[in-house]
């Protein structure tokens, strides 16, 4: 038996039927149809779908993110505004929204993802999803997620650079990176300053040497720390080269 009384996809388009067309995703004999008409219908489709990933399973989630993905930008906001909704009890809506943002690539999700980085440090499983779309969407040279070291939000700080720290690790910043974590140095929040010295310390260049040495004098013990570790490693580093 089918789930509803079948209307075809031109006559729920002609209708203006979107909650038909979200309903026909989960038919096998009319689900292609409908999504690519609500992907035609774009932006007026976004919230709908969005209200429609409550209650089903991850599968059935996944496949309406990627429509989400093929409408594309007007999906961003609205995607952003599930993101940062109802954190303790959705969990597996904001990870479909994460994903989705993730495939989009849109630069305005990392703001969001930052601060939802650190805002839910303790909810099971949030860097599952909350780091990885994060970083994807933050593409090298990652001048988007460096300008976020400027935000007004201390938690927007620290969850950008806790990730660039991350990415500096891997070995992936370049000495385009150094001047703007220079520039967290001086940094209210010390837990910004000391990560900002570890990142540095994960640039191997000279020109790392100079604000390390600054930081020598931070009033944090732990920047202070940092910094000295940091500025060992690099100077070691070049040494031997």
């Amino acid at each position: 038996m089918p789930l509803f009384k079948k209307l075809s996809i031109e006559q729920m388009r002609g209708k203006g039927d979107i909650k038909g067309l979200i309903k026909a995703l989960r038919d096998k004999s009319m689900h292609e149809s409908a999504a690519n008409t609500l992907i035609e219908m774009g932006e007026e489709s976004v919230k709908p779908l969005i209200e429609a990933f409550k209650g089903f399973s991850a599968k059935i989630l996944s496949y309406y993110a990627s429509i989400l993905v093929r409408i594309g930008e007007p999906a961003v906001q609205p995607l952003i505004e599930a993101l940062l909704r109802d954190r303790s009890r959705i969990r597996d809506v904001r990870r479909q929204a994460a994903k989705a943002l993730a495939e989009i690539g849109d630069e305005r999700a990392i703001r969001p993802l930052c601060w939802a980085r650190r805002k839910e440090p303790t909810m099971t499983g949030a860097t599952e999803f909350l780091i990885p779309a994060l970083r994807k969407i933050a593409n090298p040279p990652y001048q988007a997620l460096l300008k976020t070291l400027e935000d007004s939000d201390k938690d927007t700080r620290l969850g950008a650079i806790e990730t660039l720290w991350e990415i500096a690790r891997e070995q992936k910043l370049d000495v385009n990176a150094i001047e703007p974590l220079s520039q967290a140095l001086q940094d209210s929040e010390a837990k910004v300053r000391q990560m900002a010295t570890y990142a540095l310390g994960c640039i191997y260049d000279e020109r790392v040497i100079e604000p390390l040495k600054m930081a020598l004098k931070d009033s944090s013990w732990f920047v202070r720390n940092g910094a000295k570790d940091s500025l060992k490693r690099v100077q070691d580093k070049l040494h031997r080269e």
